[in-house]
């Protein structure tokens, strides 16, 4: 078989261009850009991954050309091929990925994976990395136990260390992994173990502690990865890092990383030398991710700036940002406390303590201007365009909605105050003893000019997906009033120490759903999750034509303005 030519990592001119792509274990290997990779046919994420980074990708499958192959870099051989392929080109690869998480793939290979390793160890150069990623055989899994009793392709991490030295690589380091429902890694657990920082209280994750722990991870995690090197081990992405923050005698180590489902790695450093905060590094390569991270910043520098003491030490410092082999790097320091996604101990006492959060914050930065046709242009017009370019199936309702609420605000007072954007529990960092606050993360999505009530909605809707609701649901509860004594309460307390217009209550509680499908969330509306979404959005301007109508402008109200609408308090 002939070598495909080595062009640079595009897809081929009659495929558009895919966005960046992560499994989530780059960082732990050296820097991809421009190199040769052989690795095995896993079904296509783990090959879409390399070929947006390497200049090279061998594939070696047992069966036909797939269909995602459309790189012109990226070519497909038999296992029976590598022999040919060694004759002819000899030791030409950087790099060897053996990535089976779910267990399947190696079944398809004439003698799994020890014997593909054996064979394509020679086509490795000096120095080249290989990375070997499995299911557990001992890892505490339902799926996985059920393949140790079939017998099928589940390893320790004895066995995988043994088949990196048979193969002649050396420096080999086992990193037990989680995964999703997807066999995606999920987290990498450091050598210091699992560490809770979500839901603690509840007995998984107590049981999750002690499971991964430093010395049980590699026995009972779901997945196994190994890393070694034929040569002399080189530095790898997520050291280099490390160098890179500020450090005495020894570069700071990582103490957790996490992937998110996107492919953005967050990484926590502690330096062993210095008794300081730790240090958190978001790491992408997504364009957009990029451009919410680089927004984020700068809000927050803002906020550092202009809220007061208290509030202000409740957001995360951005420290620095570099760039790393195609990623960017977003440094910030680490908030102490736990967050959480499900029903925990003391969630009443989080939310109110939440909810006194967003009272000072929106106290502080809560305008009076007057909605004119420039503020819709850049506060309103820009939602929604976003939310019927990425829900085009109920782009009618959208569009009724958008004209019935710009009849009722343009020209009239309107209340502006910084938003969070994405406010809900999982975004709080709290004391897991005290219940206070320590921090609000995730500010990707902020506005300092934002819209008041989104945030305590998506508090009281967040809440209630944790109990079980859908979505659709929550948001329908919301709009309608049909909600809880206690969040009646909550809400009542907001309304007030807002002072915002009666008449705007309808309009910010319809502003909510758009909100959400415009900027936060988008996906595949059909059926009879589309009826529900149709049937919310029409009764959003149900609500809000319950409005009445302006008479007129406002008279002689002044330009828009930054004047606060209450004293500068901190509750």
């Amino acid at each position: 078989m002939e070598a495909l030519p080595i062009s640079a990592p595009n897809p081929a001119p009659n495929q558009p261009p895919l966005p960046p792509h992560q499994e989530g274990w780059e960082q732990l290997v050296g820097p991809l850009t421009g190199t040769a990779v052989i690795c095995l046919d896993d079904g296509g994420p783990v090959i879409v991954a390399l070929a947006q980074r390497c200049a090279r990708v061998c594939v070696v499958s047992a069966q036909a050309r797939p269909a995602w192959n459309t790189w012109s870099h990226v070519e497909v051989i038999a296992q029976d091929s590598l022999g040919t392929m060694l004759a002819r080109e000899g030791a030409s690869f950087d790099g060897l990925v053996l990535s089976d998480l779910p267990g399947q793939s190696q079944e398809s290979y004439a003698g799994g994976m020890e014997a593909l390793l054996l064979q394509t160890r020679p086509l490795l150069r000096e120095g080249a990395f290989v990375l070997l990623a499995a299911p557990n055989r001992w890892g505490l899994n339902r799926e996985r136990i059920r393949r140790v009793f079939r017998g099928t392709h589940a390893w320790s991490s004895r066995a995988l260390v043994q088949q990196m030295r048979r193969a002649g690589a050396q420096g080999a380091t086992i990193h037990p992994v989680l995964i999703d429902e997807q066999a995606r890694i999920s987290e990498v657990i450091a050598p210091t173990g699992y560490r809770a920082t979500k839901n603690v209280g509840l007995l998984r994750e107590s049981i999750k502690q002690w499971l991964w722990g430093s010395r049980s991870a590699r026995w009972f995690a779901p997945g196994l990865m190994c890393i070694a090197w034929i040569g002399a081990p080189r530095t790898r992405l997520i050291d280099a890092v490390a160098q890179k923050l500020p450090h005495t005698a020894a570069a700071p180590r990582w103490t957790q990383y996490l992937v998110l489902l996107s492919g953005k790695v967050i990484a926590t450093f502690v330096d062993p030398c210095r008794q300081e905060a730790p240090r958190v590094v978001v790491m992408t390569r997504d364009a957009l991710a990029i451009d919410r991270r680089a927004r984020e910043a700068e809000t927050l520098r803002h906020l550092a700036t202009t809220l007061p003491a208290p509030l202000a030490a409740l957001l995360p410092r951005v420290l620095d940002r570099f760039s790393l082999d195609g990623n960017e790097c977003f440094v910030l320091q680490h908030i102490p406390g736990v967050t959480a996604d499900a029903v925990v101990p003391g969630l009443d006492r989080v939310t109110l303590a939440s909810l006194d959060f967003l009272l000072s914050l929106h106290r502080v930065t809560a305008t009076r201007r007057v909605m004119d046709e420039d503020e819709w242009s850049r506060v309103l017009q820009p939602m929604f365009d976003s939310a019927v370019a990425r829900n085009g199936v109920v782009a009618t309702e959208l569009r009724a909605l958008e004209k019935c609420i710009r009849d009722r605000v343009v020209g009239q007072v309107w209340t502006a105050a910084c938003s969070h954007g994405d406010f809900k529990i999982e975004n709080v960092m709290y004391d897991p003893t005290s219940f206070h606050l320590t921090g609000v993360i995730d500010w990707e999505h902020a506005l300092p000019d934002g819209l008041p009530y989104i945030d305590l909605a998506y508090l009281f809707t967040y809440n209630r997906m944790l109990q079980g609701q859908p979505w659709l649901l929550a948001a329908q509860a919301l709009l309608s009033g049909h909600i809880t004594p206690q969040e009646k309460s909550l809400e009542a307390r907001y309304w007030q120490a807002l002072d915002a217009p009666e008449r705007l209550v309808a309009v910010l509680r319809a502003l909510v759903i758009v909100h959400h499908i415009g900027v936060r969330w988008h996906g595949e509306w059909a059926g009879q999750v589309k009826a529900a979404l149709t049937a919310l959005l029409q009764s959003c301007i149900a609500l809000v034509e319950q409005t009445p109508l302006p008479p007129s402008p406002a008279a002689g109200m002044p330009p828009p303005s930054r004047r606060p609408v209450a004293d500068r308090h901190v509750a």
